[in-house]
């Protein structure tokens, strides 16, 4: 190798090591600052362990607070709950404390965020909730009246099945009596002994909440057997008593329908403290097996006075003597009772069908 090349070589060497150094001593700086902002990020990431998720990498905007780039904040980083920074007041503070105002803003940026989301979180479980029970108190309100109602009539209602008890043992009575039933229901066809306007009234009167409550159209049954009796009410016997034992089916239901609405209503206005919209649904669905139970022994206590209809006048020349009532048990069976006793057997249920 020669001298010249030497020299040209080691120019070249002389001027890498050069640029080099130059490029270094430029390059210092910047590798300076950036240990610099990780041993920060380290110092803000111990004092400030809120901003840092689960997986320990810090979230969005702390890094763009450290990054002097706070004002952009476009959603402040938020993530769930388990993954996502949280903000808090006491940062905010700290932060200021420090000098970082920068993340400071962004913090209280944070802490503005989180308190929107946790409204519009209420909101939308509170608004449902609230709408829904306006919702149900706009659906029951007709029903609960319908109730109120039936509670303020039932003293009513017990009077006139004494009045009427009382009518249907004697024919003139029992004619003007009708009027008064017809008036007080609502339904014209009382005044009638027949015809379609009286099926309407049976129909809607003694059947309408046995029906409405265990779901179906009426019991035809019990519909005809109180549609023939209702000609002959007030002279015949075992007639007058197929009618007061639609009353009295009547009366028992309205009963059972005003004491199981205070009790649902007790119940859900301590446990829930509103009513469900379907609060009535829920009324007939617990009365159901009752009001079954109330047509099952009405069809069975119909059936047994037509069977002994149908043999009337036999049983009353072989067992009644002069002054003694025919009755019926709650089985069925006939026998007569003395004048005297009536009133003992009545009180138990048992059902005076004609005197001798």
């Amino acid at each position: 190798m020669t001298l010249p090349l030497l020299k040209e070589q080691g120019g070249a060497l002389s001027g890498f090591i050069q640029g080099s150094r130059q490029g270094l001593e430029q390059a210092m700086p910047s590798i300076q600052e950036m240990i610099l902002n990780k041993q920060k990020q380290q110092n803000l990431k111990e004092s400030f362990p809120n901003l840092f998720g689960t997986s320990g990498k810090q979230q969005n905007a702390p890094d763009l607070a450290m990054q002097g780039q706070a004002q952009q904040s476009p959603d402040l980083g938020m993530q769930s709950a388990q993954q996502g920074p949280k903000y808090t007041l006491e940062d905010a503070a700290k932060a200021s404390l420090m000098g970082q105002h920068d993340l400071a803003n962004t913090i209280m940026k944070g802490v503005e965020l989180q308190e929107k989301q946790a409204a519009e979180q209420r909101e939308r479980e509170f608004l449902p909730q609230k709408e829904y029970i306006e919702h149900a108190a706009k659906r029951n309100v007709n029903f609960l009246d319908s109730v109120d109602q039936m509670e303020k009539d039932l003293p009513t209602t017990e009077f006139s099945l004494a009045m009427m008890e009382d009518a249907l043992h004697n024919a003139d009575k029992w004619a003007a009596f009708k009027d008064r039933i017809a008036d007080a229901t609502g339904f014209p066809g009382f005044k009638s002994a027949a015809g379609t306007e009286l099926d309407s009234a049976i129909k809607n009167y003694f059947l309408g909440d046995l029906s409405s409550i265990k779901g179906g159209r009426p019991n035809i049954f019990i519909e005809k057997q109180l549609r023939d009796a209702y000609p002959r009410a007030g002279q015949d016997p075992i007639s007058n008593q197929k009618i007061m034992l639609g009353m009295k089916m009547k009366e028992e239901i309205s009963r059972k329908m005003i004491e199981k609405t205070r009790e649902l209503e007790e119940k859900y206005i301590a446990e829930k403290k509103h009513l469900p919209s379907n609060f009535e649904q829920h009324v007939k669905k617990e009365l159901r097996p009752e009001i079954e139970k109330i047509e099952k022994d009405a069809v069975k206590t119909l059936h047994n006075l037509s069977k002994v209809e149908s043999n009337r006048d036999t049983i009353f020349r072989s067992k009644l003597k002069s002054g003694e009532t025919l009755m019926m048990s709650p089985d069925g069976e006939p026998f007569a009772v003395p004048k005297k006793e009536l009133d003992e057997y009545r009180a138990q249920g048992y059902i005076p069908l004609g005197k001798k």
